[in-house]
């Protein structure tokens, strides 16, 4: 039994549902970049498993860094509140770290090079980015992002995904955006400067929506202006997953824009990102 919990705070540390999402979208990846759905090959898989590993990485290392914020912001996270020590979770970030670059070199020596890049973006942030304005959130959403184009390394004669790749960008960075209004106590504690304190809360709650919702309208001009095998049902997807659903949130934080609405704003955009990994397969095109 105290195995098994020291396994959930693990779990909870390095963020395993998020891990799962981007496992599952460097797979969709890879269907979009040969244009069709297979089984994706050991090397997909591979590819798949380095993107995983290197956002647990990436989690696992911003909460060693950021314990002192986290009391403020985080207070249930594990090494605030839990078990962990911190030199436990320092080991844990670096066979995280073995693990990611082991996987990528399986994959094909271009994941190799993507998932060394992506390490580096991570230490960078966890480091020194995060207490740059608007850096920090720009490195965090091309990390989530380019899990997309982690199939397409490992897909011979593929065709890079920009569109699914620039909506998902502009989603996490809208995402990004809104979190930093919750986050604004810890921050000052931590030293950091965000965009919160920079534009004010209204002006960065409508700066993510806007993203959020220019997101939703990218990855649907693939259905109106793309060839799809499935244009209508891929429309009809995005708007009742994602086109709706924001401007649910934006309808009801124009009501009552209180933080606590803010940080169910912040959930619900998670949720949407989730969605739209279905909306995803439906990305293939017509036969000629």
């Amino acid at each position: 039994m105290h195995q098994l919990q020291q396994l959930r705070w693990y779990a909870r540390l390095v963020r395993l549902a998020p891990c799962l999402v981007i496992f599952a979208l460097a797979l969709e990846g890879y269907c979009l970049a040969i244009r069709r759905l297979e089984w994706p090959s050991g090397a997909a898989l591979a590819a798949a498993g380095a993107a995983a590993c290197a956002l647990a990485f990436a989690n696992a290392l911003n909460d060693l860094v950021d314990i002192a914020i986290d009391r403020v912001n985080y207070p249930a996270r594990p090494l605030v509140s839990g078990p962990i020590h911190a030199r436990a979770a320092g080991r844990l970030v670096a066979l995280l770290a073995v693990a990611s670059l082991a996987c990528a070199l399986a994959a094909s020596a271009r994941m190799f090079w993507l998932t060394l890049l992506a390490l580096l973006g991570a230490a960078v942030y966890s480091l020194w980015a995060s207490r740059v304005a608007l850096l920090g959130n720009l490195i965090v959403a091309l990390l989530y992002s380019c899990a997309i184009i982690a199939g397409y390394c490992v897909a011979p004669g593929g065709t890079l995904p920009a569109i699914p790749f620039a909506g998902s960008f502009m989603f996490m960075l809208g995402r990004e955006f809104v979190g930093t209004i919750s986050d604004a106590a810890g921050d000052r504690l931590g030293g950091r400067v965000s965009v919160c304190m920079l534009w004010g809360q209204r002006r960065v709650l409508g700066a993510g929506l806007v993203l959020a919702l220019l997101a939703s309208a990218t990855l649907l001009s693939a259905g109106w202006f793309g060839s799809l095998a499935y244009a209508r049902l891929y429309c009809a997807s995005m708007v009742c997953s994602s086109v709706l659903p924001l401007l649910y949130a934006v309808a009801a934080l124009w009501r009552d824009a209180r933080i606590e609405n803010i940080r169910a704003v912040g959930l619900r955009l998670r949720i949407i990102f989730v969605l739209n990994l279905g909306s995803f397969l439906l990305l293939i095109p017509a036969r000629a």
